[in-house]
């Protein structure tokens, strides 16, 4: 199951217009085809969600639960963008070492968000 998980990841860094060819090659490799009746809890899974299930006898694909665009990363590693949220996990880690914890009353909450915006503009004016 491993590979077949990893294959199916790697679908992520393939443009988008070619990530359902790029599925239905992978279906037809010698691991897919060997192991399908193992897989098929997991493909169901992953087309339902990921690439759209086949419907009908004209073998569409249904949209998937999650849009191809959206989950897909190819452009970002492409163009040098982020493909994590890194930054936004440290700025929240800087947000809550102002208000001094991770549940704060709505007040000090206030009070940070202040702290947070005169900090910006203050970065601004240098």
């Amino acid at each position: 199951m491993c590979t077949a998980y990893s294959e199916n990841t790697a679908l992520a860094y393939v443009p988008p217009d070619n990530v359902t060819n790029t599925y239905e090659d992978i279906l037809e490799t010698q691991f897919y085809v060997e192991n399908e009746d193992l897989l098929i809890p997991f493909l169901d899974y992953f087309e339902e969600n990921w690439v759209g299930k086949i419907i009908g006898r004209r073998k569409i694909r249904r949209q998937p639960r999650h849009q191809i665009d959206i989950w897909n990363c190819h452009y970002s590693v492409k163009n040098g963008l982020p493909t994590i949220n890194n930054a936004v996990e440290e700025w929240h880690r800087g947000f809550a070492s102002i208000i001094g914890g991770s549940h704060p009353t709505i007040w000090k909450f206030i009070d940070g968000i202040k702290k947070v915006q005169n900090l910006e503009e203050l970065k601004r004016e240098q």
